[in-house]
């Protein structure tokens, strides 16, 4: 009996976590003006489904909207230590046909008068393990120190809570850790979840720091984000060469990836102008993820999306050619290196 209410109440937190975080608030879902954006989501999402079912929950609303966008009237200087909203209209449909909403985050350094550094948060603890921080004041949930980005002080908008001293102390003691770790498959999933999301909220910022040259070792290179990891599915494969490094501005460059058996089973070829024709030659339906990362920073480079946005990662269905463009701010003439994986 006990395992059954534990598996409910988890998958619970998973609904209310994946809506909180992927869906689109009530105003954008409800509203009589529609978008190619939304109406993709809705295919994909029984959540917003189930939503549209029961109508719009207007109590719960306008709290929410409360509480996400506070008194614009009594502006507040960050602090660390601090917990405050990300601004609700930054956040969009995005890759994936998600909707990235604002979090709440946990603000652990000043990098100078407009930006920020923030570690994430989230109000499930059924997701915590040992390497998160317990928040300890008037505010349930807890921080996330691997997952931390930079922001614009402008992208805050309201100040919720100030943390004691050794709630700073041990988010930064384990922001410096960042150890691997074993965690359940379910762990996975929602970490790749709020990386996701961080990474959407943290790339205009990451950008414009770089073209400051304000931006520290750990900001990304323009067209570029650094936290990612290929979905906890994927089986990375092996290059058939000794290397798979190249320019992108070396046209004719040829990279192959063997299976565990030795069978080719990606082939990728760069085109003159920079793009790259990636051909899925398993069978059996299987899938592949490829993402591109820069040789010199480990930095992923972003990739086009089919419906205009960029995304660290792509998939290619089983015996499928995909042309391949990445972000247009890439520096195209360092060197790429091209990963892939089977997603099981």
């Amino acid at each position: 009996m006990k395992n059954t209410i534990d598996a409910f109440r988890l998958q619970l937190a998973w609904d209310l976590t994946q809506q909180s975080r992927c869906c689109p608030p009530d105003d954008i879902l409800f509203s009589e003006v529609t978008s190619e954006a939304l109406e993709r989501h809705v295919s994909d999402c029984s959540l917003c489904k189930k939503r549209l079912e029961r109508g719009p929950e207007d109590g719960l609303e306008t709290l929410a909207r409360i509480l996400r966008n506070g008194d614009a009237s009594q502006p507040e200087i960050p602090t660390p230590g601090q917990v405050w909203t990300v601004r609700s209209e930054l956040g969009g449909f995005g890759p994936g046909s998600r909707y990235y909403a604002a979090p709440c985050v946990f603000i652990i350094d000043i990098l100078s008068n407009e930006y920020v550094r923030v570690c994430q948060i989230s109000g499930f603890k059924e997701f915590m393990r040992d390497d998160d921080v317990s928040l300890r004041g008037r505010m349930e949930g807890f921080v996330q120190p691997w997952n931390s980005y930079p922001l614009r002080a402008s992208d805050l908008c309201r100040s919720l809570d100030t943390e004691d001293e050794a709630t700073l102390d041990a988010v930064l003691a384990a922001v410096e850790a960042d150890e691997d770790r074993e965690l359940p498959a379910v762990v996975h999933v929602f970490r790749h979840m709020e990386l996701e999301t961080g990474l959407y909220f943290a790339y205009n910022a990451a950008v414009e720091m770089a073209d400051e040259g304000d931006a520290d070792e750990s900001a990304p290179l323009p067209g570029t984000v650094l936290a990612f990891k290929p979905s906890i599915q994927t089986r990375p494969l092996t290059p058939v060469s000794s290397s798979n490094v190249y320019a992108l501005a070396a046209a004719s460059s040829h990279l192959a990836f063997e299976s565990e058996d030795g069978t080719v089973v990606c082939h990728a070829e760069i085109s003159d102008d920079g793009s790259v024709l990636i051909t899925n030659q398993t069978t059996g339906d299987r899938t592949l993820e490829v993402w591109f990362r820069d040789e010199e920073s480990d930095a992923v480079i972003l990739m086009e999306t089919p419906d205009g946005g960029y995304a660290p990662s792509l998939v290619v269905e089983s015996c499928i050619e995909a042309r391949i463009r990445l972000h247009p701010d890439a520096d195209l003439g360092r060197p790429i290196r091209l990963e892939a994986g089977v997603l099981a």
